[in-house]
């Protein structure tokens, strides 16, 4: 078995991308820490048809809405200002190739 091996320079781009993921979670995370204070910082009117636990859920409904578009606005912006870093660099690209010859067919052939 032979190895052919292929070497050509290349040009790459190289940048730090972020996690749309992590900054969408963090968002939602933030968010509710929002709703919760926003429903417990009011006091509770003793009518009301809705109870402090419900109105946690609805400002919580929307909250998750609203993170998960501000984390990924966030990510967008973080993932443009880290194109404008992205550096050019030449790097030296190896193509390797195993070219089978008859040794493999001799080998086959004597029971090995």
């Amino acid at each position: 078995m032979q190895n052919n091996e292929t070497v050509t320079p290349d040009t790459v781009t190289v940048r730090r991308a972020p996690r749309y993921g992590r900054f969408m979670i963090v968002g939602v995370v933030v968010f509710a820490i929002v709703a919760f204070i926003l429903t417990y910082s009011f006091p509770q009117q003793q009518n009301a048809g809705y109870g402090r636990l419900q109105v946690f859920g609805f400002m919580l409904l929307v909250a998750i809405v609203v993170g998960v578009a501000v984390g990924g606005v966030v990510a967008l912006l973080v993932d443009r200002a880290a194109t404008r870093r992205a550096r050019t660099v030449i790097v030296d690209r190896v193509d390797a190739h195993e070219v089978v010859g008859e040794s493999v067919e001799s080998d086959a052939t004597s029971g090995a």
